[in-house]
């Protein structure tokens, strides 16, 4: 049985201030919370369903990377999207985000507290020992 020692809490952005961690790792399991985005490493905004998709994978890596787990690690996604028209468009980045088979996956829409946020990901990754 695992006890809370066990378990890892992440943030890898505590001048945020934001009241939740980037990634859990508990065991061989990685969880992580609130990706998105909704500028470029420049600060450009990204303004539609495309660009925010493609970015918030970009943030997935950097976050599972740091976690030792790669995009081929998620076994689930769990993909918040504001507008359902963007559904196809979302899709059309997430497939191409994964070389071997895809994860289990719900979408939800949804509205968010930061309404230029139009996606949001988060995922559970499992890494083997």
């Amino acid at each position: 049985m695992t006890n809370k020692r066990d378990i890892e809490f992440v943030n890898l952005h505590p001048e945020t201030g934001y009241t939740h961690c980037t990634y859990v790792k508990a065991g061989n399991f990685i969880y992580t919370s609130y990706h998105g985005a909704t500028v470029d490493e420049r600060g450009n905004p990204l303004t539609d369903i495309e660009s925010q998709t493609e970015y918030t994978f970009k943030n997935l890596k950097k976050t599972l990377k740091d976690a030792n787990a790669t995009l081929d690690d998620i076994i689930k996604t769990t993909v918040l999207i504001k507008n359902k028209k963007d559904f196809r468009k979302m899709v059309g980045i997430y497939k191409n985000q994964f070389s071997n088979e895809f994860p289990a996956r719900t979408t939800i829409i949804t509205d968010f507290l930061n309404d230029s946020i139009l996606v949001q990901i988060d995922v559970v990754a499992y890494v083997s020992d």
